[in-house]
């Protein structure tokens, strides 16, 4: 199995500049936020492996948009990597057990195109990349080169056809904040990032393996959008190549929110499609708290330089793809691969 990829090697000695670091055990409370309004909640079925299972869930109204949030039950997990993981980062270790007292709401899909165009347009907002002129990253075509930054690119365009239905990029830590502060406004509802704790809760599904759909990569077929033959048939040399994974979902880049299987809770694209900013700040490389934690807050320790990113996405395989895998980028970078997904606390 390879356990490089892109963003270990390529993106991040070259794009950000980043490194992969930790999670302190101690971090403040959440602040208190205003009470999630009662909405209608509806059943619908779905299937996990050839089982019928049922989800819960809300619609909420975004600026004429409309945003589906699954209900992810209370629970506990083994947090990171197990030490059999031999080829897991000593940041993911140790292993240990987390609690969440309540239920949460979790966004079905990564914020959409669409929805953030809703806000834009409704907050009159412009992104880092429209604002400082600097831009995101794109693809430059036929057959393309994978880090291009030009003030041509912004979450607008990337290079490739986007439809609404599309996955948000190309988006700053900022701008997702400015979103959510948006989002509470206008619906009432005290939507937020994800912690990394709820990302990586959420992701697994209740699975316990290296991936969420087993212990091996190929599991993923058909669950997830990873760095595959596509992408190496559409990219330059070096690109999706010795990084991918050997079957073909499709896609050579962001494919639209649904478009895969969803994982046990029900939520799709939590691995792969697009990584997604987390509310952490992950400075330093640390290790994972030791001991067992309940209802743990985003960490606010550190230096204040990056922050927690999860899940991987279309340009990445293997490492980047297991569930207990960690990563940080600093908050001002903006790519074509990543994007966010949302959450609100039921009480």
């Amino acid at each position: 199995m390879v356990r490089k990829s892109i963003f270990a090697v390529a993106l991040l000695a070259v794009a950000f500049g980043a490194g992969l670091f930790g999670l302190s055990r101690k971090a403040p409370a959440i602040e208190p936020s205003p009470k999630a309004p009662v909405a209608e909640e509806t059943v619908e079925e779905y299937e996990w492996k050839g089982e019928k299972r049922k989800r819960t869930i809300r619609k909420v109204k975004l600026g004429g948009e409309e945003m589906e949030f699954v209900k992810v039950p209370k629970g506990s997990f083994l947090m990171g990597s197990p030490d059999s993981d031999k080829e897991a980062w000593a940041w993911e270790k140790p292993q240990h057990k987390v609690t969440f007292t309540k239920p949460l709401w979790v966004a079905k899909y990564p914020v959409t195109k669409g929805q953030f165009a809703a806000f834009a347009k409704s907050a009159k907002y412009d992104t880092d990349a429209e604002r400082d002129g600097k831009g995101g990253y794109g693809f430059e075509g036929p057959r393309g080169k994978w880090n291009v930054q030009n003030p041509k690119y912004t979450w607008k365009e990337v290079g490739w056809e986007q439809s609404e239905r599309h996955p948000v990029v190309n988006v700053t830590w900022a701008d997702t904040e400015a979103f959510c502060k948006w989002a509470v406004k206008d619906s009432k509802t005290p939507i937020r990032l994800l912690t990394e704790a709820e990302y990586e809760y959420a992701n697994r599904g209740g699975e316990t393996t290296l991936y969420f759909t087993g212990d091996k990569v190929e599991s993923l077929e058909g669950y997830a959008n990873v760095a595959d033959e596509s992408a190496k048939k559409k990219w330059d040399k070096g690109y999706g190549g010795s990084y991918g994974v050997k079957f073909d979902d499709g896609e050579p880049f962001t494919s639209k929110v649904g478009k895969y299987k969803p994982n046990g809770f029900g939520l799709h694209d939590t691995t792969g499609n697009v990584t997604s900013w987390c509310a952490d700040w992950m400075d330093g490389v640390k290790s994972l708290p030791r001991g067992d934690v309940t209802d743990p807050a985003p960490n606010s320790e550190g230096e204040h330089k990056r922050r927690c990113v999860r899940g991987g996405n279309w340009s990445e395989s293997a490492r980047l793809f297991a569930s207990g895998c960690r990563g940080s980028w600093y908050p001002e970078n903006r790519m074509h691969h990543t994007g966010f997904r949302v959450c609100f606390s039921q009480e």
